[in-house]
């Protein structure tokens, strides 16, 4: 694990929160919101035991649940309060700066591939990630990839995201409508979701899941 990086359990799900090294101009500042392993609109609903090293909050709503202080490694639970709300606007931000950028490539194919930095964009309605997708940063460690996705992301029971190259996870970025991590899926990035966010038993995110509106749903 890097320097300055946190790491969240999810039942037998990781999360790593990584620090904030200056990063491709093309990637956003997480500001405040990089405290925030989860961050829900609504809400945050855990189901299962989870360890978590990093805030897990809602904000403009205030509902948090199943969570317990011995589930934390470091951070807490966030209920719309002053840090909540300033990593709300800071999230919407980020989120906001994503949907702005211009796109490199559209629609490749997603699982299976081997993918250099750049501005991926998905005009399908549905998007489904399976297999294993390799991000190469060809030994840059500012490279930037994002992924800007009109509809749903699905990523398939035991599929796989990878950085190599002495790529950084803090360095991705998804946007999507709504997103689901199926079960055993091992997931990189940082998930800017505009409804709800779902990680089914066994998944795992080295990254962040911000959700817009709606919910972050964690099982098990």
């Amino acid at each position: 694990m890097r320097s300055g990086s946190t790491l969240a359990v999810f039942g037998a799900a990781v999360l790593l929160t990584a620090g904030l090294p200056a990063l491709a101009q093309s990637a956003p500042p997480l500001r405040s919101a990089a405290s925030f392993v989860v961050l829900g609109n609504s809400s945050v609903m855990n189901s299962g035991m989870s360890r978590v090293t990093g805030n897990v909050g809602a904000s403009p709503g205030n509902v948090v649940t199943g969570f317990s202080p011995g589930m934390f490694r470091a951070g807490d639970v966030r209920r719309d309060d002053a840090l909540a709300r300033q990593a709300r606007i800071d999230s919407d931000a980020a989120g906001d700066a994503l949907a702005a950028e211009q796109c490199t490539f559209s629609d490749p194919a997603l699982g299976g591939q081997t993918l250099l930095h750049g501005i991926y964009c998905f005009n399908a309605r549905n998007v489904q990630l399976s297999g294993t997708l390799i991000l190469d940063a060809r030994g840059d460690r500012d490279a930037v990839w994002i992924f800007r996705i009109d509809g749903t992301l699905t990523v398939a029971d035991d599929a796989a995201v990878l950085v190599i190259g002495n790529g950084y996870d803090g360095n991705v970025f998804w946007s999507a409508g709504q997103a689901t991590l199926g079960e055993h899926a091992r997931f990189v990035g940082n998930l800017f979701a505009r409804s709800d966010i779902a990680l089914q038993e066994g998944a795992s995110l080295s990254g962040r899941a911000f959700a817009r509106s709606g919910s972050v749903t964690l099982r098990t």
